[in-house]
């Protein structure tokens, strides 16, 4: 089991707390856009450089443009 997780960077509240199966990218990305339908669409995003979180990256540059720094990737201990 995997637990794939969003939380505000601001007031520090968990968006989204979901378990699946597998760690993937489409699973990360169908978390993340649930998340956005419900809260809105973030300004930025950071997360650690695995493989699962590209598609959420492509999400964030083709919705608020390139060159905003819309996903930012960094050491996981560093997301929180």
């Amino acid at each position: 089991i995997v637990v794939h997780g969003g939380t505000d960077g601001f007031s520090r509240m968990i968006v989204y707390l979901k378990a699946a199966s597998k760690n993937s990218a489409s699973v990360v990305l169908k978390n993340f856009i649930e998340a956005v339908n419900q809260f809105g669409s973030p300004s930025r995003v950071q997360s650690d450089k695995g493989q699962e979180n590209v598609d959420v990256a492509h999400f964030m540059v083709s919705n608020r443009g390139e060159n905003r720094h819309s996903h930012i990737t960094g050491r996981s201990v560093h997301n929180q």
